[in-house]
């Protein structure tokens, strides 16, 4: 490591990166094609959780989505991010996910589909279809058919205000 400054470092890196754009661009390349080539082995290696379906598989986020999977690997999301946002899903057929999403699982996939809840720590349960359909007439959210999503959105700072007592300068 050249530098232990971190503002120092930066620099060079950046003074390195412009004059080695080649490199870089080759470099930039190659991690790209790995961490498209982690999503490609994980889909064909993966199941569905419920009905073993190898087909067409997605990932279903039980908790804390911060980006959808795909869209993580086509914009060039780190290797490291990507696995721990897989970590917090599940791989769901196409089907599967959809029923989901709907309320639509029968009584032997929904069984599987709680205990995969309960063994991943998410507290919420799953909904069937007519409990959504009376959620959405009284304005309610769905438990966990649509998971919580992160906020992206930060707090705003409280604007602290400072009052200035001026003191008139009384005339003698």
């Amino acid at each position: 490591m050249p530098y232990k400054n971190k503002a120092k470092r930066r620099a060079y890196k950046k003074r390195w990166a412009k004059k080695n754009t080649e490199k870089q661009k080759s470099y930039n390349k190659k991690y790209k094609q790995k961490v498209l080539d982690y999503y490609r082995e994980l889909k064909e290696t993966s199941y569905c959780s419920l009905c073993d379906e190898t087909d067409v598989v997605e990932f279903h986020h039980l908790r804390d989505k911060e980006f959808s999977i795909y869209t993580g690997v086509k914009n060039g999301v780190s290797l490291c991010r990507l696995k721990k946002e897989v970590d917090k899903t599940i791989v769901l057929c196409r089907n599967c996910h959809a029923k989901v999403h709907s309320g639509l699982l029968n009584p032997n996939s929904r069984a599987k589909y709680e205990k995969i809840l309960l063994d991943s720590g998410v507290n919420y349960t799953y909904e069937p279809k007519e409990v959504l359909d009376r959620n959405r007439e009284n304005n309610l959210e769905n438990t966990h058919n649509n998971p919580p999503k992160k906020s992206r959105v930060k707090p705003k700072k409280k604007k602290t205000t400072i009052k200035v007592i001026q003191l008139a300068k009384s005339k003698v």
